[in-house]
């Protein structure tokens, strides 16, 4: 993935979670920068 932001990170687990991979979206959201103006 060339360009990481919210959107796509969401995406991932989105997709993640709706095929039951829910041990993926969450290690995927482990690793989630924060973003500064949120």
């Amino acid at each position: 993935m060339s360009m990481r932001d919210s959107v796509s990170y969401n995406s991932m687990i989105d997709g993640y979670i709706k095929r039951g991979m829910i041990d993926l979206a969450k290690e995927l959201f482990d690793v989630m920068p924060l973003e500064k103006n949120a």
